[in-house]
């Protein structure tokens, strides 16, 4: 703002107007005009000019140079008039109002105006095909991993159902077990941890219809079992009672207990084998 304190003290304005008149700018116009006056003071220092009393085709000659270093309209436009608030009138008119200078302008604007922002566009076509390539591509790509994804789910599947089998082909070939209630048990066992691993199965691939229907699986077998021994510890004869119960198929629960007399008494007859 130096540049301004000197205009207007050399045109006669006390420290107090120059004060006042310097505390007029906005903070986003000072910033514009100290640009402007920044690039005057070194213009006119290169060619020996007095920044505060040069002539009319200095001011000119700068917008020219301007223009040729293809700065915009808006910017040279407002050269006038940050240089009007600093430079003595030039024949009574002020920089910015004199007509050579709004003659230039009015080019400047026809020039600018009339000239493309942009030397170079692109064909928005081979954008296009470019684009779509992409996109063919990534869809090619996400349906062989999805492809991939579904092999591998089923090769799991398919090891986990081969694995359960092995298990009961082991256990039904070479497993002999000295008591009947504990080949029950390692058989109930065993079907639970079947019934699990189809949970964890089902988990792993968010079906969760499978997942309800597996745990009702299960639900209904720990209720089988509880149901059994209940059964058992109501008899003196305990799981031979139950064998011949389960032979005979489950009755409903009121006749549950009448069964298992009936098979009490008959056992009753027989040496134990539990």
């Amino acid at each position: 703002m130096d540049i301004i304190q000197q205009s207007l003290s050399a045109k006669g304005f006390s420290d107090e107007a120059i004060r006042i008149i310097n505390a007029s700018w906005s903070t986003e116009t000072d910033k514009q005009y100290n640009t402007v006056w920044k690039r005057w003071c070194g213009w006119c220092k290169e060619r020996q000019i007095d920044m505060i009393h040069a002539p009319l085709n200095g001011v000119i000659n700068l917008l020219a140079d301007c223009l040729a270093d293809e700065k915009s309209y808006a910017t040279i436009n407002m050269y006038p008039s940050a240089l009007s608030s600093t430079l003595c009138s030039i024949n009574g008119v002020a920089v910015g109002s004199h007509p050579l200078v709004t003659r230039l302008l009015k080019e400047v604007y026809n020039l600018r105006t009339l000239s493309p922002r942009y030397t170079s566009t692109w064909d928005v076509t081979k954008v296009e095909q470019i684009v779509n390539a992409a996109i063919t591509k990534n869809n090619e790509t996400s349906q062989l991993k999805k492809v991939n994804l579904d092999s591998s789910l089923s090769n799991i599947k398919g090891a986990n159902s081969d694995l359960r089998e092995i298990k009961k082909v082991k256990f039904e070939e070479s497993h002999q077990f000295k008591k009947k209630v504990n080949e029950d048990q390692y058989r109930f066992n065993s079907k639970l941890m079947d019934n699990l691993e189809e949970v964890t199965s089902s988990c792993s691939t968010q079906n969760l219809d499978k997942v309800k229907e597996s745990l009702e699986k299960g639900e209904s077998l720990l209720a089988e079992r509880q149901k059994h021994i209940l059964l058992a510890d109501k008899s003196d004869y305990g799981w031979m009672v139950i064998q011949e119960y389960k032979k005979n198929g489950l009755a409903e629960d009121s006749n549950n207990e009448k069964i298992v007399r009936v098979e009490a008494n008959r056992f009753h007859r027989k040496p134990s084998q539990e």
